[in-house]
C-alpha cells in the first residue's frame, strides 16, 4: 500500500471505531483529521501508519480518544443497559 492509502485506511478504521463507541460524527471527523496529520508527520520520520497504530486499530483508536479526553461520548455497554433496565423493572441485577 502507498503511504497515503495506508494513512486513509488507518484513519477510516479509527473513525469507524470512534463512531461505534458513540463519539459524535463532528468530533470523530476532527479526530480523524488530527490523526491523519499525525500519521503524515510520522511518515516524515520514517514510520509507517501501521507502526504507529499497530495491528489492532480499534484499540488504538479508543486509547487515542481516551488520551485526548474525547471518549466521554461513549455509549454504555449492553450489560450496563440491561442491568439498569432490570433494576428499573424490579428484576434481578
Amino acid at each position: 500500500m502507498t503511504d497515503r492509502v495506508s494513512i486513509d485506511a488507518v484513519a477510516a478504521d479509527c473513525e469507524s471505531s470512534w463512531r461505534a463507541a458513540g463519539i459524535k460524527r463532528r468530533i470523530a471527523a476532527e479526530m480523524r483529521a488530527e490523526l491523519e496529520q499525525h500519521l503524515i508527520e510520522a511518515g516524515k520520520d520514517g514510520r509507517t501508519p501501521e507502526s504507529v497504530a499497530g495491528v489492532d486499530t480499534a484499540s488504538f483508536a479508543i486509547e487515542r480518544a481516551e488520551a485526548t479526553g474525547r471518549s466521554h461520548g461513549a455509549l454504555p455497554t449492553w450489560e450496563e443497559v440491561s442491568t439498569a433496565a432490570a433494576a428499573d423493572l424490579g428484576g434481578p441485577t
